[in-house]
């Protein structure tokens, strides 16, 4: 039998108090507490890594850092190939993917460090720590040239410089609304605890506050999951791109089917699936990307007009930017045929179908007028 650790109990009682004085909750505040709480919730830990409770492509193989790199710095060439550019990064983790973006950019262009404006936006003061000694690391020859800020939100993140920004694994992470269809209302999913404490699933009796932020293109559905955090950062990212020329860069699983009702709600807890209600505070929780609602949300905005590309699986993605050529250098530089089996499991890893490959998906949001960024041909395209 595993007990909750003393810190996930502050979060239960939390949310056990919260219950019991004020009804039950939103999943979106529930989510919220347990992984964002200061001190006590999930991520002000170190979730990540193969000793952690979960592990992204850039804990894998450092390729997929290296790729991103090259891709940046096609981009920044479509730019204008400005100076100083900004390099922005939401929810870094241990900052390995920044450190191989970073090292690979700065390789394959004549920019120095000094040029970058580095900003991460990270609320985990153990993952900034982490975050400050890898990127320290990978640059110690030029550490006086390093420039890096760290913001809570990217709100409050003062981008001047054209701009390249990343999120991989990071909205998945963003707390969400839940929605079922009963007959031909829609009604949100509730979060109640019952005589033992326990957490449960409840639906709202009638309308709440959220209910009224559907947009009308999921009319389909009948099971929805809708995060306005998301939404929120969305708009912030299409002004930015407005203000200056810019293109971000969204990794992350999900889907862009608006009739979707598969309930994705989920945690997990040492690389194993769990129950999201058992344990708060203790396992991550996450949700698939409503990619529909991204792309909903950008072409609604009246103010801003940016270009959208996507989506595309993070194996094609990393192929259409010749990963593969990449690969053969790395496997000839490596001293052993152990090491080398290694490098090209983790290569298969991040881009296999049957593995991270067609799970994740790749979504570009950049300013107008840059062209078509690389990585996101399509099947018909290449026919043609």
């Amino acid at each position: 039998m595993r007990l909750s650790t003393p810190v996930a109990n502050a979060v239960k009682q939390h949310l056990l108090q919260k219950i019991r004085f004020s009804g039950p909750i939103t999943v979106s505040e529930y989510m919220k507490t347990c992984l964002y709480q200061p001190d006590h919730g999930f991520y002000s830990r170190n979730p990540l890594g193969r000793h952690g409770h979960f592990i992204t492509s850039p804990e894998i193989s450092s390729l997929f850092g290296e790729m991103l790199g090259i891709w940046a710095a096609r981009q920044w060439e479509s730019m204008g190939c400005p100076v100083p550019v900004s390099y922005v990064e939401l929810g870094p983790g241990r900052g390995l993917m920044c450190g191989d973006i970073l090292n690979t950019f700065l390789k394959v262009t004549d920019l120095k460090l000094k040029d970058l404006d580095i900003k991460l936006v990270e609320i985990s003061k153990a993952l900034r720590k982490l975050q400050k000694e890898r990127l320290t690391s990978v640059f110690k020859k030029h550490a006086d040239d390093l420039s890096v800020e760290w913001c809570d939100n990217i709100l409050s993140c003062a981008v001047k410089s054209p701009f390249l920004l990343f999120a991989n694994e990071f909205f998945d992470a963003l707390p969400v609304h839940i929605y079922k269809r009963i007959t031909t209302r829609w009604l949100e999913v509730l979060v109640d605890v019952d005589r033992n404490d326990k957490f449960l699933f409840i639906n709202s009796p009638g309308s709440t506050a959220s209910l009224p932020l559907i947009p009308d293109i999921f009319h389909q559905s009948n099971h929805l999951e809708l995060s306005y955090e998301s939404g929120i950062i969305l708009m912030h990212l299409a002004k930015m791109l407005n203000d200056n020329r810019g293109s971000c860069l969204i990794i992350d699983y999900g889907h862009d089917d608006v009739a979707s009702s598969n309930d994705s709600f989920r945690a997990f807890r040492s690389h194993k699936q769990v129950d999201p209600l058992n344990d708060p505070g203790d396992c991550d929780l996450t949700a698939d990307v409503n990619f529909a609602y991204f792309r909903h949300i950008l072409n609604s905005e009246k103010d801003v007009s940016v270009d959208i590309y996507g989506l595309v699986e993070q194996g094609d993605f990393l192929m259409q930017l010749n990963i593969h050529q990449r690969l053969k250098d790395a496997l000839a530089a490596c001293p052993s045929q152990d090491k080398a089996r290694q490098v090209f499991d983790a290569f298969k890893s991040i881009t296999s179908p049957t593995h991270m490959g067609s799970k994740f998906k790749v979504f570009g949001v950049q300013s107008k007028s840059l062209g078509e960024p690389p990585g996101f041909q399509t099947e018909s395209e290449e026919v043609n």
